[in-house]
């Protein structure tokens, strides 16, 4: 086993003179993640936390989170112990607990600064969340599994350990005589993790014929390869937005795989659906030039041609609303998405749904010629002079030549 990754970790992450704190279960991956941070602190500078989650499952647990505050003290580290409360029993215990563990992690953040909080989780924990979310269907960026590196909201995390056994920390342990406790709901199938484990990966290999678990280990590195790519891709597309008081529009320039996985991660409230994420892409991906409305609450998206917008309102009628535009000597439909319009003196304004159907078919022309996305035909007025269009707002061209009727 290679003892020194975590020596190599921090010399990779560590700040000088930083202060940690170590989630301590004292099982042996928690067990020997401490081993090596105390071994670490010869050679970086650097204080260390420890806190213990009890989370009053077993009767012995208590008795156990006195041993740990012992050694704590022994190590002459701070200790801070949090035992769960109403989490036991019930549905979904596993992520309650999860959470609890997570917010209490979280005000000793707050309290004392911490650079991170370091985790435990070992080669064996990423293959079973892998293969968890192949189960759940999960995106790209979930499939990847847990990361060495990541924020918890203003809580850096970090896994030094993710390239390492379960059962080589054990061995590590003994071989020094160093204690361990072992946790025996780990083997109880009452839980995902323990079914995981004891039965649900032994008999997909049994029935398989293959040993799936580098398998899994390759199939998450790779989902992280692709999502790093893609995260890139998606701060290029968030560079491209036109933005506007009414919402946001894209050129349609991108490939539907970087627009999914940018629209899933375009607002984390909303909660797209995969559903609502399918139809979008497909109708991109149909386009016709047909202007395409879907809803999907709270966004609403508008497909044409060339572009894409997205609505967390319904786009204000300019005749009823005509105070949400500022007004510009000169300007075109982008202007108009921005709230922007460059009105014409002596005129009277129209809409473009009520001008003679000729004309209507003419100006519409004139649109489209000009590149204007169709969502905005309807949406901006015309300009009228003695009962004849001698302006829009949309194209910034003259449109006098046309010489149409109102």
């Amino acid at each position: 086993m290679k003892t020194n990754i975590v020596m190599e970790f921090l010399a990779l992450h560590l700040k000088q003179g930083a202060k940690l704190l170590l989630g301590l279960s004292g099982g042996p991956d928690s067990m020997a993640l401490l081993q090596f941070l105390i071994a670490a602190r010869k050679k970086f500078a650097f204080s260390l936390h420890i806190a213990h989650v009890d989370h009053g499952w077993r009767k012995e647990s208590k008795r156990e989170a006195k041993i740990l505050q012992k050694l704590a003290e022994q190590l002459k580290l701070p200790f801070h112990l949090h035992t769960l409360q109403g989490v036991v029993g019930g549905s979904n215990i596993e992520n309650r607990c999860r959470e609890d563990r997570l917010a209490f992690f979280t005000r000793l953040h707050q309290t004392y600064h911490f650079q991170a909080l370091l985790l435990a989780h070992h080669s064996d924990d990423q293959i079973e969340t892998i293969l968890k979310r192949v189960f759940e269907g999960a995106g790209l960026r979930a499939l990847g599994g847990l990361r060495s590196v990541k924020y918890f909201n203003d809580l850096l995390i970090w896994r030094p350990l993710l390239s390492l056994k379960k059962v080589e920390l054990q061995v590590y342990l003994k071989k020094r005589n160093i204690f361990f406790f072992e946790d025996h709901t780990n083997h109880n199938s009452t839980y995902l993790r323990a079914r995981m484990r004891k039965k649900i990966l032994p008999d997909i290999e049994q029935n398989f014929g293959k040993n799936i678990q580098n398998n899994c280990l390759r199939l998450g590195a790779l989902c992280r390869e692709l999502s790093g790519y893609l995260e890139e891709k998606c701060q290029m597309i968030k560079n491209s937005l036109i933005q506007g008081p009414f919402g946001d529009c894209l050129p349609l320039i991108f490939h539907p795989a970087e627009l999914r996985f940018f629209l899933k991660e375009y607002d984390t409230k909303a909660h797209l659906s995969a559903t609502a994420l399918d139809l979008v892409i497909q109708m991109v991906q149909q386009n016709e030039g047909k202007n395409r409305q879907i809803q999907a609450p709270p966004i609403t998206f508008y497909i044409n041609k060339n572009y894409l917008f997205m609505l967390k309102n319904p786009f204000p009628n300019f005749f009823k609303e005509r105070k949400r535009w500022r007004a510009v000597s000169c300007g075109n439909w982008l202007n108009f998405w921005q709230g922007e319009i460059a009105i014409m003196k002596d005129v009277r304004m129209e809409s473009f749904a009520n001008i003679k159907p000729y004309s209507k078919k003419s100006v519409k022309k004139w649109y489209s010629i000009h590149a204007v996305p169709s969502f905005f035909y309807e949406r901006a007025p015309i300009f009228i002079r003695e009962e004849k269009i001698v302006g829009e707002c949309l194209t910034g061209k003259c449109i006098n030549a046309l010489q149409l009727t109102a």
